[in-house]
């Protein structure tokens, strides 16, 4: 899969395009892949929605989130916290070997 195809300015990236056809945010987590996370530019997660961000931080599991119990509260963090985190889970996606 190519960057293009995970984020195109002219079209739905990938991470719109599972929200449309899941409801649950749990559901949406689940359905970006890793390997797709760890892929993504740091230019391809600046230009990313809120939403977005929030469902690429979700999907990648982060032990501290999870430990912390952060990963409820995402959606209401501001857009400067979710980019610094989204590159985390990048980091996070590469370093777990995907």
């Amino acid at each position: 899969m190519t960057i293009a195809q995970i984020a195109s300015p002219r079209g739905t990236t990938m991470i719109e395009q599972a929200a449309r056809s899941l409801d649950h945010l749990g559901n949406i987590c689940d359905s970006v892949d890793k390997s797709v996370i760890a892929e993504l530019t740091g230019s391809s997660i600046v230009r990313m929605t809120r939403e977005e961000l929030v469902r690429v931080i979700c999907a990648a599991e982060m032990p501290v989130l999870h430990r912390s119990n952060l990963h409820g509260r995402l959606r209401f963090y501001d857009r400067e916290t979710l980019v610094r985190l989204a590159h985390m889970a990048r980091r996070s996606c590469e370093n777990q070997g995907f």
